[in-house]
């Protein structure tokens, strides 16, 4: 992977080609994976790649442009990330030449058990209905509510287009 850190060479990748390739591996892990996170590669996306990329596009500016080094496992005592601001925004606000990052999350005892249903089940209280045989429902009942609603307020030739209006919006 060319934007992960050599142990003897330091390469600083521009943060929105990085947050882009990024985002072509998080699409490319499946939705069950994704939950489980069986693979350490996918955990580490997920949890430490995905917020950095998220972190440094929310930095760059025109005047500020970020460029990353993601170590990934690095022992105690060494960031995870280096990134370096470049442009007239460097001086401005004062960055240092290179900013050290510490990636870490937080999350409540039992999140694992919560991701592993998401990941089997889709839910974690149960099965997730299929959303697009729920518009199909919705749609006839959403037509009655509105005809109901109606009936009364417009002449019987504008109804029909009145319905066809407020479905337009929903």
């Amino acid at each position: 992977m060319p934007y992960r850190a050599d142990m003897n060479k330091k390469i600083y990748v521009d943060a929105l080609d990085y947050a882009k390739n990024v985002a072509d591996r998080m699409e490319a892990i499946s939705t069950e994976e994704y939950f489980l996170r069986h693979d350490r590669n996918t955990k580490k996306i997920v949890e430490e790649e995905w917020a950095l990329a998220c972190y440094g596009k929310i930095l760059y500016h025109p005047d500020r442009r970020i460029k990353i080094l993601y170590r990934g496992n690095e022992p105690d005592g060494i960031p995870d990330v280096e990134i370096k601001v470049e442009g007239k925004q460097q001086f401005i606000e004062n960055w240092d030449n290179i900013t050290p990052i510490e990636i870490t999350t937080v999350q409540f005892p039992e999140s694992h058990l919560v991701r592993k249903d998401l990941g089997l089940t889709g839910s974690s209280a149960g099965q997730v209905s299929n959303f697009n045989d729920d518009i199909i429902k919705f749609i006839p009942e959403a037509i009655n509510s509105l005809k109901k609603k109606y009936q009364n307020a417009y002449p019987k030739k504008s109804l029909s287009s009145r319905l066809c209006n407020c479905l337009f919006y929903i």
